[in-house]
Parts: structure tokens; sequence; C-alpha cells
């Protein structure tokens, strides 16, 4: 049950299309059954149960889940491996849910291409359903993946994206908008080099998923913070002392939250901490060649082949590559997460 919070229902759909300035005459026809209320305006409550659980969503949070512990066997393919487990078709709201849930994998497994496809149709739908909330949501995502993508016009239609997300989630005033949002513009601002903008938002969006206990979530925002924090490390006016602080704070909770539960962040999060350690320690050499090495192995055991081979081609740029085969070669796993801090180093 990772993560559930994508279902909204802030206002049902009279209430939309009164808010963007269209008359819709609703004519009663007798009060509804029981249960139905919230079959129709929150199918997250129903998903929660076993009994009539047959909600095409519910497939593609079973996948989402699968996602996050590195086995995203339903994800593969999409959208005819999870097509084929459906027992009802799915709605609009559905399909848009369930293309939010496919944006993380995409983005996690380089289908930038694909990810964004579905999250344009997704988008289109629910402007046209006045379905703000979940439009804020999408957008975010939409602008996560393109900036994943290195073409500058794409990255500034995802800040547009971001600011649009940002812009619906200050209208609801919804936690979980806000986040991810907050989310999608730090990372455009990372992406600019503006660390101080980078860092307000990351920890704006930090905070919220603390305080909701929403750990994948949670867990993308302290990958990002550490790019983040990549970035501050290498700016001549930053306070070193104090970014090293932040990152040994992340990695202990990373300790606690990624290595034993949302295992598919592993090979990133090994990656952004060889990077530190390599560029702005005196670490020794072989202690960084531990946590390249770990990197490159879990990112090929999770299926990550993107991330596989930009890791390889930054340690070959390093001057690392031998030695990081060697050690992987040598050991079935690397698993050295009892590290010092840099400060001891």
């Amino acid at each position: 049950h990772y993560g559930r919070s994508y279902v909204f229902s802030f206002q049902d759909r009279l209430e939309r299309a009164t808010s963007a300035g269209v008359t819709i005459a609703n004519i009663p026809l007798g009060g509804p059954p029981e249960g139905a209320e919230d079959y129709l305006s929150n199918p997250a409550r129903q998903n929660l149960h076993h009994a009539r659980n047959t909600s095409p969503e519910t497939v593609g949070l079973i996948a989402l889940t699968q996602t996050y512990i590195g086995n995203p066997i339903l994800f593969r393919d999409f959208p005819e491996t999870l097509a084929r487990e459906f027992q009802l078709q799915p709605s609009k709201t559905e399909i848009a849910d369930i293309a939010y849930y496919y944006s993380l994998y995409a983005m996690i497994y380089g289908e930038f291409d694909k990810g964004i496809q579905y999250l344009h149709q997704a988008v289109q739908e629910m402007k046209e359903d006045f379905d703000e909330p979940r439009l804020s949501q999408l957008l975010s995502r939409r602008a996560l993946i393109k900036f994943r993508m290195a073409h500058e016009e794409i990255i500034t239609s995802g800040q547009e994206d971001a600011h649009r997300a940002w812009e619906i989630a200050q209208k609801y005033h919804e936690p979980n908008l806000m986040a991810v949002s907050a989310l999608a513009l730090a990372t455009g601002a990372r992406i600019k080099q503006d660390f101080l903008t980078a860092e307000e938002y990351i920890n704006e969006a930090s905070k919220i998923y603390t305080d909701l206990f929403r750990i994948p979530q949670y867990i993308e925002c302290m990958v990002e913070h550490l790019k983040i924090l990549l970035l501050g490390l290498g700016l001549k006016s930053t306070d070193k002392q104090l970014l090293f602080n932040t990152v040994m704070e992340i990695k202990d909770q990373a300790d606690k939250y990624i290595i034993e539960r949302i295992n598919v962040y592993e090979p990133e999060y090994c990656y952004l901490m060889a990077m530190i350690y390599h560029h702005f320690t005196d670490a020794p050499r072989e202690y960084v060649i531990s946590w390249f090495s770990d990197a490159v192995l879990f990112a090929e055991r999770y299926g990550q082949q993107s991330n596989y081979e930009y890791f390889k081609e930054t340690c070959s740029q390093l001057g690392l590559l031998e030695e990081v085969e060697k050690r992987i070669k040598d050991s079935s796993a690397c698993l050295l997460y009892t590290y010092p801090s840099p400060r001891d180093l």
C-alpha cells in the first residue's frame, strides 16, 4: 500500500464545471444505493477492500508496487501486459491514474517517450473533464520526465508544466499536489543551475511527504535532494559543511527506507553518493569504487538499462571502470553501507 494518495475528490463534476464557467443542469432521479457515493467519487476507498475490488486501477497499483521493489512485471510492455489483468473496462479517470503510475516506471526505467505519450493523453482527457487536481499531478509527472530529456525545448516545456501544476496545487491547497509540483519545480530549478530555488522547493516537498508519511515519494525527494546537493557542493558560495551534514542525514534515512523497502531507487542513490565522495571528499579510492560498484551492480540487477549504461560511462570517464568491474566480478554483492561520515575521512 506504499504511496497510495493519487485519487482525489475535491469537487464533483458539477462543481468543476461551475468553476470553469460552464453550467450543467442536474436532474435528480432518486437517491443512490448504499455505498454508491464512495464507489463513484472515491474509488481509492473501494480499492482498500478485497470485496468488489475489480477496479482496473487496482492492477495499476499492484504494478506500481512491483516497480518500487525492483520487479516491474506488469509495467513491462505497457499497456498490453497490464490490460490483460483488467476485469472491467477502465474509466477515463482510471486511465489517467494508471498513466500517472506508469510514469514513475517510465522515468526510472528510461522509457521517457512512452511515458510522456500516455501522460499527454491523460492531460488532455482531464482538461476536457475539468478535473484540475488530476491535471496538476499529471503535469508534475510530465515535467519530471521532460527534465530527463536532453532537449532545450522539451525542458522549457517541462518548466511550464511544473509552474502550471504548482498554480493548481496552490488553488486547492492540497498537500499531495503541492508536494509533487514542488518536486517538479525543484528539479526544474536544478536543471537551470538555480541551487537556492531548488533547495527551497525540495525542502517543501520533503516536509510534506514526511508529514504524510508517503515513503516512496519521500525517497524520490531524497534522491533529487542529493542531486541538488551535488550541484551546491560545486558552488563557491555554499557552506560545504552544512551541505555534507544534509548528505549524512539523507544517508541515514536511505539506510532505513531505500535499502529495506523501496529498492528501485538504490542504484541512483549509490551513484549519487559515489559522485559526492569522489568529487568532494578525500575518501579512499577503494571506498569510492565500492559505491560505484553498487550503483552499476544494482542497476543491472533491477533491469535499469539506461542507468546501467550511464553509470558505466561515468566510471569510464573517471578512470574507474576497470576497478569497478573487477570488484563486481569478485563479489556477488557489494553492500558496504556502514560508512563513516565524510567529516571523518
